[in-house]
């Protein structure tokens, strides 16, 4: 008889529990598996009744001509395409431009009131003013325009587009990041030429790039997504500076004024919101379920289900509660309410929460969609408000003073839907604002100003000249 060593039973008896065990595990892994695309399958059924299929392409605005649309001109379309923008071929265009990120550090910031210093482009560039270091802003306009010289016949182009081609419609590829390379180069690029033409006094010249900047947000501000919308916030932020500084230098005509009025009356941050947030959850969570970001331990089933579980957090779910696209407001009670329950879900242990807790989005797109969107309000006003004082030698007192003559109605605040608040005493200084995310309007021109407005209670949302 032969016999066996006297561990043989033990070793048998472990391989038949890790047997047991091995095949416990893949039936409830296979079974996970089954009940996350379930789970996945009624999510995608439930959109597609409430008319937001997870479909980008039912997302995608019917095309235009191309002859009508800006960014179809030769100058950017080779940015801007459906099929997929050349990361390398941006890159190589980009190389020998001006470094415009460090010049760009010259620019000002309108939202404290605080006008761009053009004399610090020397020290940017390394360069020495040939009249010392007194040379003034003027100098230091001409050296910002020699050395944008070189991408100056692409500048002219978009300049040109932007006003022979009265539509605005992208053509984002699979990667946005090219897409939005190029237009924050050629947003800054036009804000720092509008800037120096400003300081030299050509006013027609920097209108002309204030308003081919704003086009370019108009064109992210109307593309399906929200990622987008943030790419617009970037653009308008820079574009209104110059805008701003040539208010305060009185550079602007009635015409010009008026062409940048209805340009803003046209954006609608807010109300473009529902469609960004259905398109962007189309393009993404599709594109989640095949993602490599899946934890290497996690079934395919817990994955969908992650997916599922973020997207009805935020895109097409949570978010609406938040705003009102008709009234075009935010409720700042929903807004904390939605932010409690996302930190509440960062904490949490449970494995279907994964997602959440790597990548929540929170309510912080739908305040900057509103934040925006005061922005565009404040600066239509701000128009209204130079062709007034162009027209009586001061401003209103009051805003009910634009309406009708250059105004059709006040902009309401997103915040509370009352009128944007307003104070002007003696007919030359004036101050606009948005009572910003603390929803009080204490009356006080000492609270902080500060430059993220939109993340904080802190600060008004303002206009101040």
């Amino acid at each position: 008889m032969k016999r066996f060593p006297s561990w043989t039973p033990t070793i048998r008896r472990w391989l038949l529990t890790a047997a047991a065990v091995a095949t416990i595990v893949g039936t409830a892994w296979i079974e996970e598996d089954f009940r996350g695309q379930r789970v996945f399958g009624e999510f995608e059924t439930e959109c597609s009744i409430e008319g937001k299929p997870l479909n980008y392409d039912f997302y995608k605005p019917a095309p235009i001509p191309d002859a009508q649309n800006m960014f179809r001109a030769p100058v950017l379309a080779r940015f801007f395409n459906s099929d997929e923008t050349d990361l390398p071929a941006w890159l190589a265009f980009e190389q020998g431009k001006p470094p415009l990120a460090e010049m760009s550090k010259v620019m000002g910031n309108w939202r404290q009131g605080t006008p761009s210093d053009l004399n610090a482009i020397y020290g940017i560039l390394g360069k020495v003013s040939h009249s010392g270091s007194d040379a003034g802003p003027k100098a230091a306009a001409e050296l910002i325009l020699d050395t944008l010289a070189v991408i100056r016949p692409d500048l002219d182009a978009v300049d040109a587009a932007a006003r022979d081609r009265p539509q605005s419609q992208i053509e984002f590829g699979n990667l946005m990041l090219p897409s939005f390379r190029a237009l924050r180069f050629f947003a800054r690029a036009l804000t720092l030429r509008a800037e120096a033409e400003i300081t030299l006094g050509r006013g027609d010249e920097a209108f002309r790039d204030v308003y081919a900047s704003l086009r370019l947000a108009e064109g992210a501000e109307r593309f399906p997504h929200h990622i987008t919308l943030l790419m617009s916030n970037v653009i308008v932020s820079l574009s209104l500076q110059p805008l701003w500084e040539g208010c305060l230098k009185e550079s602007w005509s009635d015409s010009q004024l008026t062409s940048l009025q209805e340009l803003f009356a046209g954006l609608h941050p807010l109300r473009e919101l529902p469609a960004a947030f259905a398109a962007g959850r189309a393009a993404y969570a599709v594109g989640y379920i095949k993602d490599s970001r899946k934890p290497f331990w996690m079934p395919e089933g817990w994955w969908k289900i992650n997916v599922v579980r973020f997207f009805r957090l935020h895109a097409g779910g949570g978010d609406s509660k938040w705003f009102d696209p008709g009234l075009e407001r935010i409720d700042l009670t929903c807004v904390e309410q939605s932010d409690a329950l996302v930190d509440r879900l960062m904490s949490s242990c449970s494995p279907f929460d994964w997602l959440i807790r790597h990548e929540a989005w929170g309510t912080r797109i739908a305040v900057l969609a509103a934040f925006e969107h005061n922005q565009f309000a404040m600066a239509r006003v701000a128009c209204a408000l130079e062709r007034y004082r162009l027209l009586h030698g001061r401003f209103p007192t009051e805003l009910s003073g634009l309406v009708p003559d250059v105004l059709e109605s006040v902009p309401l605040d997103v915040i509370d839907g009352n009128p944007l608040r307003y104070e002007c005493a003696d007919g030359k200084y004036l101050r606009l604002y948005s009572i910003g995310l603390s929803g009080v309007d204490s009356h006080s021109l000492s609270r902080k100003r500060i430059s993220d407005m939109w993340t904080t209670k802190e600060g008004y949302w303002e206009w101040k000249q």
